[in-house]
């Protein structure tokens, strides 16, 4: 929730070429070895990267990168507040170098969310909290993505719907 160092990167450099080397720093810094990130890093090379340092991760597939419960060998371990089911469990079909554990949340309207975690964050969380500490990543992040927006004034419109030439405050 609060900003331990701020460090600048290219706007168009991908999340996974750097996330290990600043996720080191934040380890140093304050000794959080969990951590919640976005899809920008799903995929069974960073789970290993994270398993690799002893470190938790959470994260979430793809819609594409299932078939819902299908998928799995799941079996119930909850449920959530509002009497959705938790499963969890791993791959139907074993994959021997996927080190992902697995939280699959059925809603009843039809959508599967799968959230997957490295061995030390199932050691420090239990699946049925995974949803909302994954949620809460949203919500903060969202919230201070807006306040960064608001604070430079990013969304101030002056009258004009078109802005001729390059937009200067964007760029900075």
């Amino acid at each position: 929730g609060h900003a331990v160092f701020v460090e600048y990167h290219p706007p168009d450099i991908p999340l996974s070429q750097l996330i290990v080397a600043y996720c080191h720093q934040v380890v140093q810094a304050t000794g959080n070895t969990l951590f919640v990130i976005d899809r920008a890093v799903n995929s069974v090379a960073m789970a290993s990267a994270f398993a690799e340092q002893g470190w938790g991760l959470l994260c979430m597939l793809d819609d594409n990168e299932h078939h819902g419960l299908a998928s799995f060998e799941a079996t119930v371990v909850g449920e959530l507040d509002d009497g959705t089911p938790v499963y969890s469990g791993e791959w139907q079909v074993p994959r021997p170098k996927d080190p992902r554990h697995f939280v699959i949340v059925a809603s009843a309207e039809g959508k599967t969310l799968v959230y997957w975690g490295t061995e030390a964050f199932k050691k420090a969380l239990e699946p049925t909290e995974w949803p909302r500490v994954y949620r809460e990543r949203n919500e903060i992040q969202e919230l201070n993505f807006k306040a960064m927006i608001d604070h430079g004034g990013l969304d101030i419109n002056y009258g004009r719907k078109l802005i001729v030439g390059p937009d200067r405050h964007h760029q900075r």
